[in-house]
């Protein structure tokens, strides 16, 4: 770790343990954090008194109201961290992010006091594309961690606006060390912010559309404002120092703090973004931004950093406040949810809740296939009855998902009540839950 890491952690924030922890209620308290693996880091994994601190650590000194998270290992990690904060806070998660096996990944959602704003719909962005144009490949695969979108109104009957939660393709690290650069993973970020952008823009051509908005998160990436004198390691520049993701945005803006900080651990500029509509520029108090790091004073440690990353995580939180007196387009409202996208609150109470029974599964012996067996006609087949019938290892199919989207590929694993995986093309392996699975159709 260089001094230059130590300085900018260190100015991450003497105004973030400062700022007073109990927010006026004349104002709403949004916020980001990435953190990282929870529920399913291997390296250094968390012990239920690490749970016990970052749930704390949200209630009282980040005294956030909304709080947008990113790599969620599991729902049940993050139904325990709710219940530690205590019964008025709630959750929504996404489904997808997750590994090829299902048995974990990094999910996007949300956890809110509900005391102080109440959740009025959510959902999963499902209908943005999974595949971009690119110059140079014909195709990328876009938006692994697919947006959640939910909308918010503060208790006291004052502001409501739409949130976006996000987690950008993340460079590979092999690529930054052996050639200064990724900018594979660069297109594909710069290719999701475009397809969110033209989302939110069809949003927005709706009449009454409240234009409230706010997307935050983990965008990976810098802003090319922020460009450093100095470079992370050996004097190394990141190739996305140049590149804007805004371009596609004109009535956005990324929201700064006073002080350039650090967001992350390993190298020295902002990766972790609030970015408001001009509308909602109108509310955010610009001057409450902060970055919230693990240091009071002095220089930091290698051994405070890793204290820090043990409990939390290696990204820092960052957080904004709005004004809640009053919301300042009464009449506009926010178009409703499409129903097989919707995500429902499932709040600490959800942690002790007896769960649904699964649905049975059948696992018949199949006979050897003769050698000259003839070709059967295609088998369409709803999800919940492909996931009681074992299909055949490699077996060309194709997935058609409740927005209609299709896909055709090889099955890579046996179907199970939660999954579908398909292998696309060449090893790009994509997994769908079942519950976003219109049909299977058995080629």
């Amino acid at each position: 770790m260089t001094r230059f890491l130590h300085v900018c952690a260190f100015l991450l924030v003497a105004s973030a343990t400062a700022q007073n922890a109990t927010v006026p209620a004349a104002r709403v308290r949004i916020g980001t954090w990435n953190l990282e693996f929870f529920g399913n880091r291997k390296d250094n994994p968390r012990t239920d008194d690490d749970v016990r601190k970052v749930a704390e650590f949200i209630r009282t000194t980040l005294a956030v109201d909304v709080l947008a998270v990113q790599e969620v290992g599991t729902l049940e990690a993050l139904q325990q961290l709710t219940q530690l904060m205590g019964p008025s806070w709630r959750l929504v998660l996404g489904t997808t992010g997750m590994w090829r096996d299902g048995s974990g990944g990094q999910r996007v959602g949300f956890v809110w006091n509900d005391q102080r704003v109440e959740l009025l719909q959510a959902e999963e962005l499902l209908a943005l594309p999974r595949e971009a144009e690119d110059p140079q490949t014909g195709k990328l695969p876009i938006f692994h961690r697919i947006p959640v979108s939910a909308v918010f109104r503060a208790r006291n009957g004052g502001i409501d606006f739409r949130a976006i939660t996000v987690h950008l393709k993340a460079d590979n690290k092999n690529d930054i060390d052996r050639h200064m650069r990724d900018e594979m993973s660069t297109r594909k970020r710069v290719a999701e912010m475009a397809a969110l952008g033209a989302e939110v823009k069809r949003l927005f051509q709706r009449n009454d559309e409240d234009r409230d908005l706010v997307v935050l998160g983990d965008f990976n990436h810098v802003f090319v404002r922020e460009r450093s004198t100095e470079t992370p390691t050996e004097g190394k520049v990141r190739f996305d120092l140049r590149v804007p993701l805004l371009t596609e945005w004109p009535d956005f803006a990324r929201l700064a703090p006073s002080k350039p900080s650090p967001t992350i651990r390993w190298f020295p500029e902002s990766i972790d973004h609030v970015v408001v509509s001009s509308n909602l520029q109108q509310e955010a108090i610009v001057a409450s931004l902060a970055v919230h790091g693990p240091f009071t004073s002095g220089e930091p440690t290698d051994a405070e950093l890793n204290a820090w990353q043990k409990t939390f995580s290696d990204h820092f939180p960052v957080t904004i406040d709005l004004d809640a007196r009053q919301d300042n387009d009464q009449g506009a409202s926010f178009a409703p949810v499409v129903p097989a996208h919707e995500l429902r609150a499932g709040g600490w109470a959800a942690a002790s809740q007896t769960p649904a029974a699964p649905a049975p599964t059948r696992t018949p012996q199949r006979a050897p296939a003769p050698t000259s067996a003839p070709i059967p006609p295609p088998v369409e087949m709803s999800a919940a009855e492909a996931t009681s019938v074992r299909l055949r290892i490699g077996q060309q199919v194709q997935v058609t998902l409740v927005n209609g989207q299709t896909y055709d590929g090889h099955l890579v694993t046996t179907l199970n009540v939660d999954w579908i995986q398909i292998d696309l093309h060449a090893g790009n392996v994509m997994a769908f839950p079942t519950h976003n699975v219109l049909s299977v159709l058995a080629k």
